[in-house]
Parts: structure tokens; sequence; C-alpha cells
């Protein structure tokens, strides 16, 4: 992920989009602030699953 936001960089650097390294670091804390939703929001999904995980084995358990 994390090599394609680089190379996307580097491309909209090339095409002059971003002129400055001020605009280059504005969209790299854009793009590290959408990571951080995204892998809070996997780890939320994580969390459930073993929280589903755990019930399930306990309702085995003592059924």
């Amino acid at each position: 992920m994390a090599r394609t936001n680089v190379l996307k960089l580097e491309e909209k650097m090339k095409k002059e989009e971003i002129k400055t390294w001020k605009e280059a670091e504005g969209w790299a804390v854009e793009v590290i602030s959408q990571e951080k939703r995204k892998t809070r929001r996997w780890f939320i999904a994580w969390i459930l699953t073993l929280a589903a995980l755990f019930v399930s084995n306990l309702i085995w358990i003592f059924t």
C-alpha cells in the first residue's frame, strides 16, 4: 500500500500537480490520515471477529 502511495506522489510531482515540498508534505499527511482510518476500521473488524469466536466457543462448551 505504501509503495503505491509513493508512486502516486512521484506521478503527481512529474505532472507538476505538486510543485513544492510543502504541498508534498500536505499530501503525505492526508495519505497517512487515510491509512490510519483504514487501519482502525480493520482493527475493529478483527476485534469483532475475535469476540464472535469467543462467544461461539463458550456457547459450544456450555451446551
